[in-house]
Parts: C-alpha cells; sequence; structure tokens
C-alpha cells in the first residue's frame, strides 16, 4: 500500500531537517549521579511489563536523583526500579561492615527479582544478616518482592577462592547461579569439592531458597564459570573459560596452550551437559557475557588478543597484540555460525551483551579511534564507551561512542518487554552524549541511559562526497549518480536495521524489488573509503 501523502510529506519533513550527525535519536533519556568517592551501576534487567531493575555498588553519601543513600562502610549494594522515562520508582541498599558486590539481576517471571553477588564476614539483607563461616569472603543470592523487599536470602561459601559468575531465572521462577571456586564450595545442603586449581560450578535453587542441585566442572588448571541464560526449553547456557581441560560430564575439553580458552555448554533443567564446545587458539580470550534468541542460538561476547578459532573453518584474529572485542555466534545444537572481531589499533573490551529478535547489542569501552561495517568512533582523553547492534548475520546496525574527559566504563545492558535498550556503566572526571556534558561528583560516578529503538546512521559533516539517487521517490530500481566511484552500498529502514547490501568495483544501479514501501537510508562507500549517506523514499 503507497504511503499516505501526509504520512509521506511528514516522514520527508522530518528527515530533511536531521542535522548532519554520526547518529540520531541516541539517547531517550540519560542520568548520572554519586557521591564524591566511587559509584557504578553493574547490573540491569529488562522488566517485561517495561522500565528495568537496576543496581551496583556506592561508598559514603551517594545520590540518585532526590534520593540519597548511606553506605553502612567500605562499599554496599544499591538496587531499585526504573520506568520507562527514567524515574526511580524505589531504591534501596543492602551491605555490611566491608565491602559488598552485586554480580547479576535478573527479574523472577513469578514476581520480583533475584540478586547474586558477594560480602565479606557478614551481610545485613533486610531484617536477616549473613555470616561467612568457611573463608572471609561468601557468596549470597536473595529473592525480592516487586517493591524490592527480600523474601529471603541465602549464603554460598567456599574455603578458598570463590568468585561469583551470573544468574538465570527459569521460567517457573527458580534462580540458577554460576561461578568458581577451589576446595570445598557449600550451599545450604550440597558439598562439592574442587582439586584444580579452581572450577566452575553451577547451582539450581528452587523458588523458596532451597539447593536443587550443585554441579562442578573443572579438571586441570583453572576454570571459572562466567555466564549463564536461559534457552528454550528449560535448557540452560553456562559459557566460560579454562585453562587446561576441563570435565563437563562425559564431554571433555582441552585448551589450545595454557593459555585461557572460551567454553559454551549447553545443560537440561537438571544441570546435565547435552554438549560443549571450545573456542580458542593462540593468548588470551576473555568471555564477559553470553545471550541466547528465542530460537535457541547463544551468542558470546568478550575480548582477546591473537586468534580464536571455532572449529577448521572458522576462526578470527586481532589486529596486533593489544585486546580487540569478539562477538561469536552458535546454533542451539552447538554448530557455529559466524564469528566477529572488532575495534581499533589500542585496546578494546566489550562487557555486556543483550538480545532481541533484531539481534545482539553490545557494550563495552575501548581505547583510541575504532571503526568496523563503516563506523567510525573518535577517540578520547582516556577510555571511551560504546553500545553497538548487530543483526542475527553479525553486520552492524548502529554504533554509539560515549566519550569523557576521564574514561567511561559501561557494563551492563538490557532489554526489557517493550524491546526498550538500556545501558548502565561508570566513569570518571565527565561523559558526554547527545551534546550534553555530566560531570563526576568526584572518583567515579554511576550512569544509566536508555537508546532511542530508532537509532538510524545519518551524514557525518566533512565525510560526504557529492551522490545523488535517481528517481527520489522510487520504485524498482534505484540509479546512483557519484563523482567518485561506489564500492559498497548499504539500506537502513528507520529503525536502523540492514535491509539491503552490495558491493563491486563500481555499485551503479540496486533492486528494491525486496522492499516495502517507505522511507530509507541509504549508505555508500567510495573507492577513496568516504560514506555518503542519503535519503530514499520507495513508492509501491
Amino acid at each position: 500500500m503507497p504511503l499516505p501523502s501526509l504520512m509521506y510529506r511528514s516522514l520527508l519533513l522530518s528527515l530533511l531537517l536531521l542535522p548532519g550527525i554520526a547518529q540520531s535519536q541516541s539517547w531517550a533519556w540519560f542520568q548520572t549521579g554519586g557521591g564524591t568517592a566511587g559509584d557504578a551501576c553493574t547490573v540491569l534487567s529488562g522488566a517485561d511489563v517495561g522500565g528495568w531493575y537496576a543496581g551496583g555498588q556506592f561508598e559514603g553519601l551517594a545520590e540518585w536523583g532526590n534520593i540519597a543513600l548511606t553506605a553502612k562502610g567500605g562499599k554496599d549494594v544499591f538496587y531499585g526500579q526504573l520506568d520507562e522515562t527514567g524515574n526511580w520508582l524505589w531504591l534501596k541498599s543492602l551491605g555490611g561492615a566491608f565491602d559488598d558486590e552485586v554480580i547479576a539481576m535478573e527479574e523472577n517471571p513469578a514476581g520480583g527479582f533475584y540478586l547474586f553477588g558477594a560480602f565479606k564476614v557478614s551481610l545485613i539483607l533486610g531484617t536477616d544478616t549473613l555470616k561467612s563461616t568457611l573463608n572471609s569472603k561468601a557468596l549470597y543470592l536473595a529473592r525480592f518482592d516487586p517493591a524490592g523487599e527480600p523474601a529471603w536470602a541465602r549464603k554460598i561459601e567456599g574455603s578458598f577462592l570463590l568468585e561469583a559468575g551470573d544468574l538465570s531465572v527459569t521460567l517457573s521462577g527458580e534462580p540458577v547461579i554460576a561461578g568458581s571456586f577451589r576446595g570445598t564450595l557449600r550451599t545450604d545442603t550440597l558439598e562439592r569439592q574442587s582439586d584444580a586449581v579452581s572450577s566452575a560450578f553451577a547451582a539450581r535453587f528452587s523458588s523458596d531458597g532451597h539447593a536443587q542441585w550443585l554441579k562442578a566442572f573443572g579438571a586441570k588448571g583453572v576454570t571459572s564459570g562466567v555466564s549463564l541464560d536461559r534457552a528454550p526449553g528449560g535448557d540452560l547456557y553456562l559459557g566460560g573459560i579454562y585453562t587446561d581441560t576441563l570435565d563437563l560430564d562425559t564431554v571433555r575439553l582441552y585448551a589450545n596452550t595454557f593459555d585461557q580458552d572460551i567454553f559454551i555448554a549447553r545443560m537440561n533443567g537438571s544441570g546435565e551437559t547435552l554438549w560443549a564446545r571450545r573456542a580458542g587458539g593462540v593468548h588470551d580470550q576473555e568471555l564477559t557475557d553470553i545471550a541466547s534468541d528465542e530460537s535457541g542460538a547463544v551468542y558470546l561476547a568478550g575480548f582477546y588478543a591473537g586468534v580464536i578459532s571455532l572449529n577448521d573453518d572458522l576462526s578470527i584474529s586481532s589486529v596486533n597484540g593489544l585486546p580487540d572485542h569478539f562477538l561469536l555466534k552458535y546454533q542451539a545444537d552447538g554448530e557455529p555460525v559466524w564469528a566477529r572481531s572488532f575495534g581499533g589499533q589500542q585496546s578494546d573490551q566489550t562487557e555486556a551483551l543483550a538480545v532481541n529478535a533484531s539481534g545482539p547489542a553490545v557494550a563495552g569501552f575501548y581505547q583510541g579511534p575504532a571503526s568496523w561495517d563503516g563506523w567510525t568512533l573518535p577517540a578520547a582523553q582516556g577510555f571511551a564507551g560504546y553500545v553497538a547492534s548487530f543483526d542475527p548475520d553479525g553486520q552492524t546496525r548502529w554504533a554509539y561512542a560515549l566519550p569523557g574527559a576521564g574514561s567511561v566504563f559501561p557494563a551492563a545492558l538490557a532489554f526489557n518487554g517493550d524491546n526498550g535498550l538500556a545501558m548502565g556503566g561508570a566513569f570518571a572526571a565527565q561523559v558526554t552524549t547527545g551534546g550534553t556534558t555530566y560531570p563526576s561528583a568526584g572518583g567515579f560516578d554511576w550512569m544509566i541511559g536508555r537508546l532511542s529503538n530508532t537509532l538510524t546512521p545519518v551524514a557525518e559533516p566533512g565525510l560526504t562526497e557529492t551522490a545523488v539517487l535517481y528517481p527520489n521517490p522510487a520504485r524498482d530500481q534505484v540509479h546512483i549518480q557519484s563523482n567518485a566511484p561506489i564500492v559498497e552500498l548499504s539500506v537502513f529502514d528507520l529503525n536502523g536495521r540492514l535491509r539491503h547490501r552490495e558491493s563491486g568495483a563500481a555499485v551503479t544501479t540496486f533492486s528494491t524489488t525486496t522492499l516495502e514501501s517507505g522511507v530509507y537510508l541509504v549508505r555508500l562507500l567510495s573507492g577513496s573509503g568516504v560514506y555518503s549517506v542519503l535519503r530514499l523514499v520507495l513508492q509501491e
């Protein structure tokens, strides 16, 4: 159906009036806060009805808009709920006399949410106090109602090394946790041993907080459980790193060298391994997050130096000896689909991953300028933050930089039930976005922002060579007139989705028969490496 004339004129006028910037409609809202010490938003979970749950660490007196909290001692944990427009509906804290941390936060389909983290010596949570007995450090798992009131809290103890990794929640509301330990690991009723340098663990609890099963994975060297996600059909994905030999029930994996390799495993609801795969090669790989989509495919994100091989036919390599970002995709049966390496000439780290029907989104930080797939992120004085979106085939949909006078560190990313995407993290000195600069109150401050649902590429000033699309409006075929040969063409819709791409020595025409009527943005890459972004209207 052709566009109604009024809608056509409105859309065309709005596009013509867009300023020439690298990214448009970047943030629906963005906020920062904290105190004079160190504060960070480290976890986010999208609420199914809209909005987000958020959490992190703070020291001393810190502020969230007109809400202020004071830590009991050292670093305490804050947690709260935001609505779609970024208003805090409520905010609370938990902590003890020493440093406490929150590692993961997940909405409970049965209502409320769970927190998973670590504490030292003791942790005050509502009217309950958890105390460590095997070691000064212990882990906690807590369930909260929708208003943030604790329903119960459990401790997980270890005799030596003990680290929290991640948390997932089944559709029936039962939490599953993962991490790493050495020596003895103990829940309320279950215990496991590790004789390796460290082993990964996974444990499932009932909705009232009792351990149902506890699994330990490892054999030789270091093994860590880093990330968990729920898979369709009640299964679970577990991702982590290992340095030597890894046993996952009947599956054994060997690291390529004694550097870190990555593992990804699919387990059933009882914790039994269905399959496991290795991704690794030369030098270290650091997995930071995994996430699955509705088809059961699973994405892995992190950073690495050297080479990552997924099988004999699929591998990626970093630009130099410094870390680059990576993004991997596996099918539900464990077969690798694709692998992406991206970043710049200096250090790059991806810290967070979220997935919806449009594909994966990642967030992290980089040093110096970075560029890939025609997107260039500018350098900042320290580390700059970034958020980027990819389609299910691994092609970049958009990329957004968060520069600052100090360093900017995104740490969390989450879609909510309305497909809104929010980012959380920390920054020093100041962070700039959307033409607004946000100063830090001192040390590191927290930051949280919601990205616009309609991030789209727009021409960047000073980079556009003369190019024309005709006819425009068009129907079946479009011609390109340019003063430089066009070697690549990409067509995006107004939601930022890549709809068509082709390349060649000189692209002069392209077919639009597979596209619906509407308004599109066409990005042209010339042979001299210059990008132009032009507006195209298609009629039926």
